[in-house]
């Protein structure tokens, strides 16, 4: 029995201690990306996302605007290693505006995170394990007119994950820093390119993905591509497609993966409802809200 629990501790570990798991539609739930853009749009979403076997993200949020202060509450869920592993979360954020100059802001927001992590064993004889902890985020953009750069902090206290409450290299769960630039360049009323790229690291992983998106109306269309320079990258590249008016916005991105890695690709289906606002919003939670 006892050599069965230290087995399974290893191959937890592995997955427990890893990186943090990121959407192929990062930007159509932005406030995992950064906690400065919650409340920009209040709305209510929900993403999905799979990658053709047992290993699924689910993302329920809403976010809202209240006397000038944006707030938002989120429930996630990430199903690893085949459903051995599930990882939950509760998550509350706030952000507030600056107005810096006539053209430029500056966005602020924080995260508070309660994590739920269940290692279920393969066999019934052995009682699942479940570790509960607090995590916080922090992150700030500035904008100018179409333009913006974002720095967020994830994982800010580096909570320790082991189901043992063991410490040691390995048992926490590493800070995470993304990066997220891009802007919008309108070619007339009804078509505009939006070029974006979002960067993040934990410890010697990092990751980039370059996206350049067109909206034509109604209708989105985009292109990104995963690249991991520290580990073998298995993503060829994503494509989007969308539909957005005043009230709703629908996503969908199917991502390739190289088959000689691994033969199983992944979808990704994300749905927003955009609340009545009484105030027009600006440029830049014009374009987080075009974003796919």
């Amino acid at each position: 029995m006892k050599t069965k629990y230290i087995i399974l501790f290893l191959l937890v570990s592995v997955k427990s201690f890893a990186q943090d798991p990121i959407f192929i539609l990062p930007n159509a739930q932005s406030e995992l990306l950064n906690p400065a853009t919650t409340g920009l749009n209040p709305k209510v979403s929900i993403q999905y996302q799979n990658q053709d076997r047992p290993e699924e993200q689910v993302f329920l949020g809403a976010d809202f605007n209240y006397k000038k202060q944006r707030l938002g509450i989120y429930l996630y869920n990430d199903n690893q290693g085949y459903g051995r592993l599930i990882k939950q979360s509760v998550m509350a954020n706030y952000a507030k505006d600056f107005q810096i100059s006539e053209h430029t802001q500056l966005h602020i927001g924080a995260s508070a995170q309660l994590l739920k992590n269940t290692a279920t064993m393969i066999s019934s004889s052995i009682p699942s394990l479940t570790r509960y902890l607090p995590n916080f985020s922090i992150g700030g953009i500035l904008t100018h007119k179409n333009v913006y750069i974002g720095l967020a902090s994830h994982n800010i206290f580096e909570p320790n994950e082991s189901f043992y409450h063991s410490t040691g290299p390995g048992t926490n769960l590493p800070r995470r820093w993304t990066v997220n630039i891009g802007g919008r360049i309108k070619l007339n009323n009804k078509l505009s390119i939006i070029p974006s790229i979002i960067y993040q690291k934990q410890q010697q992983f990092e990751m980039l993905l370059p996206a350049l998106q067109i909206n034509c109306g109604p209708v989105m269309l985009g292109a990104s591509k995963f690249f991991t320079p520290n580990v073998t990258n298995i993503n060829v590249a994503n494509i989007y497609l969308g539909y957005i008016n005043n009230r709703i916005k629908i996503s969908y991105a199917y991502g390739w993966t190289n088959p000689q890695i691994i033969s199983s690709n992944t979808h990704c289906i994300s749905l927003n409802y955009f609340f009545k606002q009484k105030n027009k919003g600006n440029n830049f939670s014009e374009l987080m809200r075009s974003l796919l």
